[in-house]
């Protein structure tokens, strides 16, 4: 039989020299043996079931929701915008924010949230940045979440809108 040293701090040997009757040996080996099954049965999880699982209902859940954040949006510009509010939106730049890896972050959101409001209001305070977010979806901030990337299809719809009348105006 193979023999280890393996060392442990001060304290824990004094309190296991303190109990009587106890085969540290025994624990040990039955520790190591848990540990080595545990690892041996997880050693060869093929996580590519779960990956695509988990893509899977990444797509279809942006399949469900991003026709009704971008017609939101949209409907916004068409019946309600002002000039400057929708033109301040136009401009905002959506480059890489619906694949930031932080989109879903409610802090994320809010300050993305407060660059909507500036654009919206002039002002980027609590005030103003609810009222956008009353604007935006028809409640208020704590009772109805919205990720970065629902956002983003927001303002995506609005700029469509802009986008189609801009050379008229």
């Amino acid at each position: 039989m193979a023999r280890m040293t393996i060392s442990i701090p001060d304290e824990l040997k004094n309190r296991m020299d303190a109990l009587e009757g106890v085969n540290w040996s025994a624990v040990a080996k039955r520790a190591y043996e848990i540990e080595v099954e545990v690892k041996a049965q997880t050693k060869g999880d093929d996580m590519s079931g779960m990956v695509e699982r988990m893509r899977a209902g990444k797509v279809r859940k942006e399949m469900q929701e991003r026709p009704e954040w971008v017609a939101t949006g949209r409907r916004w510009a068409v019946e309600d915008a002002e000039y400057e509010q929708l033109s301040a939106i136009a401009k905002i730049d959506l480059d890489g924010l619906e694949h930031d890896p932080r989109a879903a972050d409610d802090n994320d959101a809010r300050h993305f949230l407060g660059s909507i409001a500036f654009a919206l209001y002039g002002e980027c305070d609590d005030f103003e940045i609810n009222e956008a977010f009353l604007l935006i979806t028809g409640d208020d901030f704590d009772s109805r979440k919205a990720s970065t990337r629902t956002l983003v299809w927001w303002v995506e719809g609005a700029q469509q809108a802009w986008n189609e009348v801009k050379e008229k105006i």
